[in-house]
Parts: C-alpha cells; sequence; structure tokens
C-alpha cells in the first residue's frame, strides 16, 4: 500500500496554493494523495516568522535545478544544482555573515576535484581533493594568519605519502612518510630554529630501528634502538662535548642492569 507524508510548501509559479505529497515508496512528489500526478515547478518553505527558508524546483517530481537554503536573516546558507535529485556540478556553503565556508563540485551525487573551507574572515581553513567521494593527493590545512599548519597526502581515502606539520610562524615541525594509514620510514622532528631534534624509523606504525637525539645547535646528544616498538640495545648519552656520559643496554623495553 502506498504511503505518504504530507509537506508544507506551497507553490511560487502559480496563484493556486495547495500542499504536495511526497511517496514515501518512490521518493517523489505528487499534488494528489492518489499519486497520479507528478509536480512540477517551485516550492518553498518559510520560517515561523515568515521569511523563505528553502527554495526548490522539481520537475515530473523529482528536485532538478537550483537549490537554496537560508538563514533567518535572508543570506544564502547552502546553494547547490540537482539533476534528477542528485547534486550535480558547485555546491556553496555560507556563513550567516555572507561569507563562503566551504564549496566544491559533485559528479553523480559525490565529491570530485577540489574542495575548499574558509573561515568566517574568508580566509582558507583547508583544502581538500577528491576522486570518486574519496580524498586523494595533498590535503592543506592552515591557520588564521593564512599559514600552512599541516600537509597530508591521500590515496583512496587513506593517508598514503608525505605528511608535514608546521609551527605558527610557517617552519617545518615535524616531516612523516605514511604508508596506507600507518607511519613508515624516517620521522624529523625539528627545533623552531630548524634544527634537527629528533630523527626515528617506523615499521608498521611503530618504533623500529636507531632514533638519534639533537640538541638546538645541532649536536648528537642521545642515541636509542628500538624493535617491535619497545627499547632493544644500546642507549648511548653524549655530553655537550660529544663525548660518552653514559650507556644503557635494554631488552624488551627492560633496562639491563
Amino acid at each position: 500500500m502506498k504511503t505518504f507524508s504530507l509537506l508544507f510548501f506551497f507553490i511560487i509559479s502559480t496563484s493556486t496554493v495547495f500542499s504536495q505529497y511526497l511517496n514515501s515508496d518512490d521518493r517523489k512528489l505528487y499534488q494528489d494523495t492518489n499519486f497520479t500526478i507528478l509536480y512540477t515547478g517551485d516550492l518553498v518553505s518559510n520560517y515561523e516568522g515568515g521569511k523563505i527558508k528553502n527554495k526548490w524546483k522539481y520537475v515530473n517530481g523529482i528536485i532538478n535545478g537550483e537549490s537554496i537554503i537560508y538563514y533567518e536573516n535572508g543570506k544564502i546558507l547552502h546553494k547547490c544544482i540537482y539533476v534528477d535529485g542528485i547534486p550535480q556540478g558547485e555546491s556553496i556553503q555560507y556563513y550567516d555573515n555572507g561569507q563562503i565556508k566551504e564549496k566544491g563540485n559533485y559528479s553523480n551525487g559525490i565529491p570530485n576535484g577540489d574542495f575548499f573551507i574558509y573561515n568566517e574572515n574568508g580566509k582558507m581553513k583547508e583544502k581538500n581533493s577528491y576522486i570518486n567521494g574519496l580524498k586523494n593527493g595533498i590535503n592543506v590545512q592552515y591557520n588564521e594568519n593564512g599559514n600552512i599548519t599541516l600537509q597530508k597526502t591521500f590515496k583512496n581515502g587513506v593517508l598514503d605519502g608525505e605528511l608535514i606539520m608546521y609551527n605558527r610562524e610557517g617552519r617545518i615541525e615535524c616531516k612523516e612518510i605514511i604508508s596506507m594509514g600507518d607511519k613508515k620510514g624516517e620521522s624529523i622532528i625539528y627545533f623552531e630554529n630548524g634544527k634537527i631534534r629528533q630523527k626515528l624509523s617506523y615499521l608498521n606504525g611503530i618504533p623500529e630501528g636507531e632514533t638519534t637525539f639533537y640538541n638546538k645547535t645541532g649536536k648528537l646528544i642521545c642515541t636509542e634502538n628500538y624493535k617491535n616498538g619497545m627499547l632493544n640495545g644500546e642507549k648511548i648519552i653524549y655530553d655537550k662535548k660529544g663525548k660518552i656520559k653514559l650507556k644503557e643496554f635494554y631488552v624488551n623495553g627492560i633496562l639491563n642492569k
């Protein structure tokens, strides 16, 4: 048995005012409860105060054309295009002050191409690239000063490639390699002056191999060795002149005295 829900919209393309009925079986909009007359035309809904909340265009019961959602202050909240009920082309979201919040393009209802996210002052917050709805390529995030804070690489929606973190001034804080979501290979952490603070290696997301520590002038101050994510082997601490100050030996994270 057919079911329906009453939609409290009003036709604005004609002088006749009547309710529309959504058939929950086929998700199409009809002009009658018998579901025999598919609706074609413009629809609007309103806030309680009377201001427009939404505008749609329908063709043969299916949303087609431009769709606009408004804030109660009259500013546009979201604007996009539908083709046969599916988002196609550019989609733009706005803050209530009129600044763009997010924009990008859809193909057959899924994100494709570059998507941009902005703050309320109009400055870029984030940039993503999509292929068939999945993040692909470089994702970049920015702070309020416009400096990059994070750069990630995606492949088919999964982190895969170089990851770089920056401080507020735009200098590199950390550089890592991610393989299919896990840290792999050399990771480098930097001081604010650009000198290397620490080098370490990862395998399947856990520390593996030698780790080295440096002071702000670039001198080596400590070396450690890891296996399966735990300290294993010799740890050496150096003094300010670069001479060995202390040696320790670890087995599975436990100091061997």
